[in-house]
């Protein structure tokens, strides 16, 4: 099995420099990370998955792809 303090600093050191990962977030229940991306096309989000799907400790991806976006905000009011 792959250390998870390993796995965390492999996730950060991939998806840093890269501009399609828009966001990347630790969870709770299944999986472990959640990762937004925006992609060009289909064909662009498959070479992604089969990259991510290479990384060290990953063992399998769940993909949802958003078909419309009613709100998407990045501020909150305080």
């Amino acid at each position: 099995k792959y250390p998870l303090r390993l796995y965390r600093h492999h996730v950060h050191i991939q998806i840093t420099p890269e501009p399609v990962f828009l966001e990347c977030h630790s969870i709770t229940g299944e999986g472990s990370h959640i990762l937004k991306v925006r992609t060009q096309d289909t064909s662009s989000l498959e070479v992604l998955l089969r990259e991510i799907q290479a990384w060290p400790g990953v063992i399998r991806t769940h993909t949802m792809i958003v078909m419309s976006t009613f709100k998407e905000a990045t501020r909150l009011k305080m």
